[in-house]
């Protein structure tokens, strides 16, 4: 199948998914978001689990890449830790808040992608870790997963993009300048 295919087959899913959650979605109304067959669809993906799973990956993937950026960045190390944040936690706070069933989207997320999150936080924290030492901070390790409690604290707390992009750049700051 082709990546075009698979990419409208996710766009399809995804839409459903935020609209109506996982638990309401078939594999028939994805078939007919992306304008293939049934068949065609079975073909690449065995049930909306694996459909599921797959456009949580896409999503893990892109935020994973566009931190990866950021840290590699030029800037303070408080700066690039807190613009690679931000820019993963205001798009969680964009897709959530567009989401109409984001109780049951959390839910599915955990159920059905758990490990993949679980994974990606361990990635950060790593990401974390290695721009920490660079400038020599001490206990990089406990800093990187105390910033990570703190900032998805302040994205489950937040009512704005604004709090989200003023908040983690202070937190990210105090934390790192604490021996």
């Amino acid at each position: 199948m082709s990546d075009e295919r698979v990419e409208k087959i996710l766009n399809a899913a995804t839409f459903l998914f935020f609209e109506q959650g996982l638990r309401s979605t078939t594999m028939t109304q994805i078939a007919q978001r992306a304008g293939v067959a049934k068949p065609t669809l079975y073909a690449r993906f065995s049930d909306k689990e694996a459909v599921f799973r797959a456009a949580i990956d896409r999503f893990i993937d892109r935020w994973r890449g566009m931190m990866q950026v950021h840290f590699q960045a030029d800037g303070t190390v408080p700066e690039r830790i807190s613009n690679a944040l931000v820019a993963k936690y205001t798009e969680v706070f964009d897709i959530l808040s567009r989401t109409p069933r984001v109780v049951e989207f959390m839910e599915d997320r955990i159920l059905h992608a758990g490990d993949a999150f679980v994974a990606l936080e361990r990635d950060v924290v790593a990401m974390i870790v290695a721009v920490s030492q660079e400038a020599e901070y001490d206990d990089t390790q406990a800093k990187a997963r105390l910033i990570l409690a703190c900032v998805d604290g302040i994205q489950r707390g937040a009512t704005s993009r604004e709090q989200i992009e003023q908040q983690i750049p202070f937190v990210v700051g105090r934390l790192l300048a604490t021996s």
